[in-house]
C-alpha cells in the first residue's frame, strides 16, 4: 500500500490533448504520480473537455452561409459554432 497525498497539480488529458490547470489530486508520495482524480476534481475536468473545440473542413454552400450569417446578425451572435450543425443537417 502506498501513501497518499492530495494536491494541485495540472492535469494532461490525453485523449483531448488538454492540459487543465489546478486540479485536486491524488498522489503517490514514494513516486509522485497522480494515482487519483477524486469527484471533487469532475466538473473542472469537464468543463476543458468542453472547451475543445475541433475544427471541422467542410465545403457549406454560399447561400446557405449568407443565410446562416444572417441569423447570426439579428441574434446578435457569432456564426462559427453554429457551422459545425448546419453541416451534420443539411
Amino acid at each position: 500500500m502506498r501513501d497518499l497525498v492530495y494536491a494541485y497539480r495540472s492535469v494532461f488529458l490525453s485523449a483531448t490533448k488538454v492540459s487543465v490547470p489546478n486540479v485536486l489530486v491524488g498522489a503517490c508520495e514514494t513516486c509522485d504520480r497522480t494515482i487519483v482524480l477524486p469527484a471533487q476534481s469532475t466538473p473542472r475536468i469537464a468543463e476543458a473537455r468542453e472547451r475543445v473545440v475541433r475544427e471541422q473542413n467542410a465545403r457549406i454552400p454560399l447561400e446557405l452561409e449568407d443565410r446562416l450569417n444572417l441569423m447570426a446578425q439579428a441574434l446578435d451572435l457569432r456564426p462559427e459554432p453554429f457551422k459545425g450543425a448546419l453541416c451534420r443537417y443539411v
